[in-house]
């Protein structure tokens, strides 16, 4: 009888090179672009907090649900390119991590994304989920210009 699962195997273990994915996503945080308004009221903008990604993960201690993504998403659908950005619905601020790939759109990649989601509301306790949003979406075209399309 064949062994279906070794424990070396990468398929059903953790990733191993997990120094590399965390370096790739310290350099999607540092590149993160901001979306957040600033607090209105004087006493909010003087006593304001950071609102950056890199804040925001800090402060609500997404880490480990931002790296289980990674390893899950990467696991299903390949290597994924990935953009991390802060962003605000009024008061309330969250960390968008978007992955990038070769990925078809239909059902199930909407299935994939909700257990996905009911992954991190089960590592992130109480209600530090709403904090952290992940989508997968195709890999965008370049963009060419007019002379390009002739050629």
């Amino acid at each position: 009888m064949a062994t279906l699962a070794h424990p070396t195997a990468n398929e059903f273990s953790k990733p191993r090179d997990t120094s590399a994915m965390r370096a790739a996503l310290e350099r999607a945080v540092d590149a993160a672009p901001r979306h957040v308004r600033p607090p209105r009221g004087r006493l909010r903008r003087l006593f304001a907090r950071d609102r950056s990604a890199r804040a925001l993960i800090g402060r609500y201690r997404l880490w480990s649900a931002i790296e289980h993504a990674w390893a899950r998403v990467t696991r299903e659908y390949g290597p994924m390119r990935v953009e991390i950005s802060a962003d605000s619905d009024g008061d309330d601020t969250y960390v968008v991590v978007n992955f990038f790939g070769s990925v078809p759109i239909n059902d199930e990649l909407h299935e994939f994304e909700s257990a996905v989601f009911h992954e991190i509301m089960g590592l992130l306790p109480g209600k530090r989920f709403r904090h952290l949003h992940v989508e997968v979406w195709p890999e965008r075209e370049p963009r060419r210009e007019p002379n390009e399309l002739r050629s």
